[in-house]
């Protein structure tokens, strides 16, 4: 647990880490990089990366392939991509990418099958696509895509089948289409798609005819 630590500088203690319960770095404003995490394999439980003014990269955690809990990357004004997630393969519970106003695209997500609980996709204004989720088949509890000024279509969750709880499209101006949802045949809870002022109506009404 690193957190509201404003000195911390550096990481390279940590270098030979492999395996780790939780690994939360949160409210940092001079760390500068995540250099020293290289060694980083497998997290049983939750990684969060949330409210660091100074990191701009998440590269230094290449290699890292499995997060048993959540993973957040959460209020990090300088991350522009996700690169250095390449290879997780592995989410056991949550998937959050909210409020990252320099993110410009999930490409670099590693190939995640299936969520046990949340997708949550918000109040990252450059996004224009979801691409880089292209890989994930079911969300065991609510998908939230939701706040997004740029995004202009669902593309990249053209393989969700399946989401356990309830489906929110909110408040994403530029939408224009949600066709990539096509595989998707159930949806256990509600589906909201609302606010959304350049989405056909008929699109969303064709979602829903086509979800149970």
């Amino acid at each position: 647990l690193i957190t509201d630590n404003g000195s911390l500088l550096s990481l390279f203690g940590l270098g030979g880490l492999e395996i780790v319960g939780d690994l939360q770095i949160e409210d940092t404003f001079q760390l500068q990089t995540l250099e020293g995490l290289g060694s980083l394999r497998r997290i049983e439980g939750d990684l969060s990366i949330q409210r660091n003014g100074a990191i701009p990269s998440l590269s230094p955690l290449r290699g890292l392939a499995h997060v048993g809990g959540t993973l957040a990357i959460v209020d990090n004004p300088l991350i522009e991509s996700l690169t250095g997630l390449e290879d997780v393969a592995h989410v056991g519970e949550t998937l959050r990418i909210v409020n990252n106003p320099r993110l410009r695209d999930l490409q670099a997500l590693g190939p995640i099958e299936a969520l046990g609980e949340n997708l949550v996709v918000t109040d990252c204004p450059l996004l224009t696509d979801l691409t880089g989720l292209n890989t994930i088949r079911t969300v065991g509890n609510r998908t939230d895509v939701r706040f997004n000024d740029g995004l202009q279509s669902l593309t990249g969750l053209e393989g969700l089948e399946t989401i356990g709880e309830d489906l929110w499209i909110r408040v994403n101006p530029a939408l224009r289409n949600v066709e990539a949802l096509a595989a998707l045949r159930m949806v256990e809870g509600q589906v909201i798609i609302e606010a959304n002022p350049v989405l056909p109506s008929c699109q969303a009404q064709a979602l829903l005819r086509s979800v149970d």
